[in-house]
């Protein structure tokens, strides 16, 4: 680490219950103390990871030391960043975060790339006598990689069954797993569908008669001409994500219907608006699922909508964060794009609740199906979802 980047940060209060892999398990590392009797020395230790509050404890003992520092960064950076006492020996790694406001004007927070702890990295820990540079080294050194983060069930999209009463409705998830659902019921079995491992979404269009594709966390239940989709699941949350990182390939066109309920209609112009697909992640904290309904004869009253990225909370319980991506033009060839769609927090201290439902995972053909409008010819295609940190 070359270039010294002062970050004081302060001290918060842990949970350990992650493991550290420490550089002293090799027994090719370095030794992290020097020192002769009269010199300069010190021993350092790494505890207490807390990979949702992305925070470490670092613990120093030194000698013969006038002016004892502290620097941490991820391994391979060109930057590291000091650590402050905490007022009782110890030295806290936390993240820091940029404020600032997402485009409904709410107050939003994005980690600093490179502050806290997060799964699956590797951070150095330097411990120095006086301010680092070219002429005063690290006194003591410690390198550990936090554990993995959490893995989205059926995330290449691999798992599929049959359900209904004909055994005729696609399920995507695996015989006995309901981690994922859609819209498909025994009107349409073609909202979303295997498409050679992948999961593919289309709308049905007749007429009047409109339902865009999707593929969502929760439950599904259709009665008569309406159908309500139940958002969430429950997650037991080791890591707060970065960002959610998902292949897809989409066909956009302009609308071809209009909900009359659609509180925009005035808005938009059939054939002429362009339709967008959407793919969005959300932390949650609700103690139930949030159910939407859409379908024939649905009054605005009934819908029940709700959008991440326009309010922080709903009926149910709290959003704490999300990630959202607008898909306004359709991809070339038969190429999947990667993308990786970046976390914002409303919250970035509570932890959901274990029984609490607590992850929203949401794709859909049309941004505003909930009122029936839509392309009926959009496709969108999704495949290997995970998080990044």
């Amino acid at each position: 680490m070359k270039k010294i980047l002062t970050y004081a940060v302060a001290a918060v209060a842990v949970t350990a219950f992650l493991s550290v892999q420490s550089c002293t398990d090799d027994p090719a590392a370095p030794d992290n103390t020097s020192g002769g009797a009269d010199e300069p020395s010190a021993t350092v230790s790494v505890s207490d990871i807390d990979l949702w509050a992305n925070t470490a404890k670092v613990t120093v003992t030194a000698e013969n030391v006038s002016d004892l520092k502290v620097y941490y960064g991820e391994k391979g950076s060109q930057a590291s960043h000091e650590i402050e006492p905490d007022g009782n020996g110890d030295y806290i790694i936390t993240a820091g975060y940029t404020a600032s406001q997402n485009e409904a004007k709410l107050n939003i927070s994005t980690p600093v790339e490179g502050t806290g702890v997060f799964a699956g990295r590797t951070y150095v820990v330097e411990v120095f006598d006086g301010d680092p540079s070219e002429d005063n080294t690290a006194i003591a050194t410690e390198e550990f990689t936090a554990e993995g983060g959490d893995v989205i069930p059926n995330a290449d999209m691999s798992g599929w069954s049959m359900i209904g009463d004909n055994a005729n409705i696609p399920y995507p998830n695996a015989e006995g797993s309901d981690f994922w659902t859609s819209g498909n019921n025994a009107f349409t079995t073609g909202l979303c569908t295997d498409d050679n491992g992948s999961a593919k979404l289309q709308p049905l269009g007749l007429g009047t008669i409109f339902a865009c594709g999707n593929i969502f966390t929760g439950a599904f239940v259709q009665t008569g001409l309406k159908g309500t989709a139940s958002f969430g699941q429950q997650f037991e949350w080791a890591a707060r994500p970065k960002a959610l990182r998902v292949k897809y390939k989409a066909e956009i066109g302009a609308m071809t219907t209009i909900g009359t309920v659609d509180p925009e209609k005035d808005n938009l112009v059939k054939d002429e608006s362009i339709d967008k697909a959407r793919i969005y992640a959300v932390v949650t904290d609700w103690e139930e699922r949030h159910g939407v309904t859409s379908g024939l004869g649905v009054i605005l009253e009934e819908i029940n909508p709700w959008d991440p990225a326009t309010q922080t909370s709903v009926e149910e319980g709290a959003i704490l964060g999300y990630a959202s991506q607008m898909i306004d033009e359709s991809t070339e060839g038969d190429d999947f794009v990667t993308i990786e769609i970046p976390f914002v927090w409303y919250d970035t201290e509570t932890k959901p609740a274990a029984d609490n439902y607590s992850i929203v995972i949401s794709c859909a053909t049309s941004y505003r199906g909930d009122y029936l409008t839509g392309c009926a010819t959009n496709k969108l295609w999704v495949d290997d979802f995970e998080f990044v940190y």
